[in-house]
Order: C-alpha cells, then structure tokens, then sequence
C-alpha cells in the first residue's frame, strides 16, 4: 500500500504524500488521472527546475521551493513542494524536509476541531494555510542569517579579517540562494490572485493572498538589505586586509633599504684587496660597525622625518 497520509474533514480532503516513490506515484494516477509531465515532476528523485503553475480542466498543479537550513553543510538549500488543488480534494508531495508543513499536517489529523477550523470551507483556504505557514517558516532563518552577519561584524572590528573571509563568502552564499528561492513567489501568487478558475474562487480568498503577497516582498525587501549588509562587510574586510598587506610590504620595504648598504659595506670590507680603507688600524672592526650603525639610525631618522615609521 502506498504511504499516503489522507487528512479528511466535511468538505475537502488533504492526501499528503512524503518521500513519493513508484507506488505513491501510480497511486496518484490511478485516483485523480493527473498529467504524466505533473506526475513526473512530483516524482522524489525528479526534481523540477523552476517553480510554476499549471492549470488544468479538473485541477491546478502548482510546484514552489522553500528554503531549509542543512545543518550538516552550514548552507541554506531549497525543498520543493507540489500541490494539485481541486474543488474537493489538496494533494502536497514533498520530501518531508518542510518542518512547518510537517507540523500542520500533525495538527489537522490529531485535533479535529483544528481540522474542521483550516478545512471547513476549500481548497483554497487550506492551501493559504499551508503557505501562510511556510512563509512564516522563512523568517527564524532569516534571523538566523541576520546573527551569523552580526557575528562578522564583530570579528572584522576586532581585527579578525583573515578568519572572517569565509564565513563572509558562506554568508553571500546562502543569501543568494535564500533569494534565488524566493524570487518566482511574488509572481506565482499574483498569477493565484488575478486568476480566473472554478478551483480557486478570486473573491473570496483575494484578501488573504494579498497578505501572502506582501509576505513576500517583506522577505524580499529584508534579504535585499542583508546582502547590502554583507557585501559592504565584505568590502570593509578586504579593505582591512588591503591595509595590513600594505603596511607589511611598507615594513619590508624598509627593513630592505636598511639592511641594504649595511649588505655593501660588508661586501666591500670583506674583498680581498691589497688596499682597503680603516683596515689594519687600532680598533678599526669596531670602526667598520660604529659607522654601520651610524648609518642604520640616520636611515631610520630618515623615515621617522617621512613619517613612513
């Protein structure tokens, strides 16, 4: 038997299917006779590439991602839901990895005054329920974005450039891929607003996907100023870095030129010549090395009057 969690109330039934293999598959054909291309993006190990929807005589396919948190690799990817929405019946396919989804799903099969609240009325309603709550589900990790990104603050004041370079780089990279899921939800659900379909009635249901609707422009606008937020980190930790770069080379620069003519004086002294200048007079080592060292402070009076120590 397939694993389909089946959720029913008065009016509308939820079948929820997680993890879809071969057996949900054929059980979603042989009930509904749903399109093989919607089927085939529905299929676990056939991911669709964008989001999308689809209308259809007896129903409407509908295909979004929403962003998870992989602990394991510290990244931020996307997890795919599809919905086929009907009059009578909301079918969800998913791989499970949608917590809030999951929780829902728990709360309407357990609690039945919860079930008859989000499915009295149809399909419609219960899937703004359903998106309501994935939305919501955007923000802890937002937040959770926004304190790795006050974090690398911190550590770039506290002259912790070199460290912060990759966490600075893992943080543009998990913004972007936040936005990259994001960015189609605007459209999919002003296409759900100004549609015209016997399975989702506009009048009704305009008020709250309107809502949804400035949900995601909240998201948009807040990871929009996050990733300023990040790139001019980015800019200041380089410029930091830049900085410390230069004042190295500055310091080897001029330990070079000093040790330079110090390097000549002692290749001329050590030439092995009939004639050589203070050579063979009393204490003339310690004149070779008192004008060495005369010669390294007044190179260093030098760069101090430069103002380059």
């Amino acid at each position: 038997m397939p694993a389909v969690q089946k959720i029913q109330s008065q009016k509308i039934t939820w079948y929820n299917i997680t993890q879809p293999g071969e057996d949900e598959i054929d059980f979603l054909r042989q009930q509904f006779n749903f399109d093989p291309f919607n089927l085939k993006d529905s299929y676990s190990h056939v991911r669709s590439q964008r989001p999308k929807l689809d209308m259809h005589d007896d129903y409407l396919f509908l295909v979004l991602h929403f962003p998870i948190f992989n602990t394991a690799e510290n990244r931020i990817v996307p997890a795919e839901i599809d919905f086929f929405i009907s009059h009578q019946y909301l079918v969800t396919v998913h791989n499970g990895e949608l917590t809030a989804l999951n929780e829902f799903a728990k709360l309407c099969e357990e609690m039945n005054h919860r079930r008859e609240q989000y499915m009295n009325t149809n399909s419609s309603a219960l899937l703004y329920e359903m998106l309501d709550r994935l939305f919501d589900h955007c923000y802890p990790i937002i937040d959770h974005i926004g304190g790795h990104i006050e974090e690398i603050e911190d550590n770039v004041l506290l002259g912790q450039e070199k460290e912060m370079v990759k966490e600075i780089l893992q943080s543009k990279r998990n913004i972007v891929s936040f936005r990259k899921i994001m960015q189609t939800h605007k459209n999919i659900i002003k296409k759900l607003i100004t549609m015209d379909h016997v399975y989702f009635p506009k009048v009704d249901m305009t008020p709250y996907y309107n809502k949804l609707l400035e949900e995601t422009k909240d998201i948009w606008e807040i990871l929009g100023t996050q990733k300023d937020t990040i790139d001019a980190l980015h800019e200041t930790n380089e410029s930091s870095l830049s900085f410390k770069l230069n004042d190295i080379m500055k310091t080897l620069t001029i330990f070079s030129v000093v040790v330079f003519p110090l390097t000549l004086v002692a290749a001329i002294f050590g030439m092995n010549t009939r004639y050589l200048p203070v050579v063979g007079l009393e204490h003339d080592f310690w004149l070779i090395m008192g004008t060495m060292l005369v010669m390294t402070l007044l190179m260093f009076l030098y760069f101090k009057h430069k103002k380059w120590l």
